[in-house]
């Protein structure tokens, strides 16, 4: 028997008398089993479009995207090599419109990217166009070759043309697609 078997074992009979051991034990099994069923193929980050259609996909989604690599620079002058996906690659999966298509009012979207402690940042959406901008934008799940470490991944955004890194958003769990709010001149 596996670890949480064996664990889940030992709970009930901390907590359970003999004549409620059969019902705690198939609570315990229960909640076993929508664990292992949750943990089968977690969402790892939800894309939501402009019209609120959310898009989720897990780290084995986005790992089959193509992919690149990119060596910055940490706060203390030494390198590391982030490997990921682009992140418009990222929104191309989810169906959003890029490249020649991102013209008139859709330049009036923008992105809203959420970390786990609800931290945001906001990119307009023609600045994630690698089209529109020189910049690159690596949604990175990898650090010299390791899997990004929970204090940062899984998902950290990657923008190495910023002179400041206060967008490079680290536990990404949502990119959220809107249409800014514009009066008329």
């Amino acid at each position: 028997r596996d670890a949480r078997h064996r664990l889940a074992e030992r709970s009930m009979m901390r907590c359970c008398s003999r004549r409620n051991a059969a019902v705690c034990l198939t609570i315990v099994s229960s909640l076993l089993a929508v664990h292992v069923a949750a943990a089968a193929e977690p969402v790892a980050l939800t894309v939501v479009d402009e019209t609120q259609k959310a898009h989720a996909f897990s780290a084995e989604d986005i790992g089959k995207l193509p992919r690149q690599q990119l060596t910055v620079e940490d706060r203390n002058g030494n390198e590391h090599v982030y490997e990921g996906p682009l992140l418009a690659d990222l929104l191309k999966a989810a169906g959003l419109a890029l490249g020649s298509e991102l013209r008139g009012s859709r330049l009036k979207l923008y992105a809203t990217i959420t970390a786990y402690d609800d931290y945001s940042v906001v990119y307009s959406l023609a600045e994630l166009d690698p089209t529109n901008s020189e910049s690159v934008f690596l949604l990175a799940d990898r650090r010299d070759g390791k899997a990004l470490e929970p204090e940062e991944g899984p998902f950290r955004l990657i923008v190495p043309s910023e002179k400041r890194r206060a967008r490079w958003v680290r536990q990404i769990k949502t990119i959220a697609i809107a249409k800014a709010a514009m009066t008329d001149d």
